[in-house]
């Protein structure tokens, strides 16, 4: 019998310990967004293989890469169109893997953010043809 009360008691533990861990990667996660500082360039990469919006599911938040979505790319134009405190963009283009549909709509957030006053900037290393049809937008 006490072999059994050492066993449940030994389970509690192990739940709890990884009850734990498993908030502790969620803080990181989704914890804390962001600063924003006056006088901020959003600085936003444009490359790779872009999915239109992230790959849903419940682990897909704990193990999703950083990869920036065609949703994430138009919600971050759309935020710098309208935030005070972001003075201007800088797309890091480097050889998308859009379509030309997604790139119109890459476009039409870039001239969201003209529209606002603000400047564009693209920047590569080297341009290919998807690159500067997303760069003649820009400032």
């Amino acid at each position: 019998m006490p072999s059994f009360f050492r066993l449940v008691w030994a389970v509690m533990i192990g739940v709890l310990l990884l009850s734990v861990g498993l908030l502790g990667i969620a803080y990181v996660k989704w914890g804390r967004g962001p600063s924003v500082e006056k006088h901020s360039v959003l600085y936003q990469p444009v490359a790779g293989t872009i999915l239109e919006y992230p790959v849903e599911g419940f682990t897909s938040g704990l193990f999703a890469s950083d990869k920036p979505t065609l949703h994430s790319i138009l919600e971050n134009l759309t935020k710098a169109a309208v935030d005070d405190r972001v003075d201007g963009v800088l797309l890091v283009l480097n050889h998308p893997g859009a379509g030309y549909a997604m790139l119109e709509e890459i476009r039409s957030g870039i001239r969201k953010v003209r529209d606002a006053g603000k400047p564009v900037w693209a920047w590569s290393d080297n341009f290919a043809f998807k690159d500067l049809y997303v760069a003649a937008a820009c400032d």
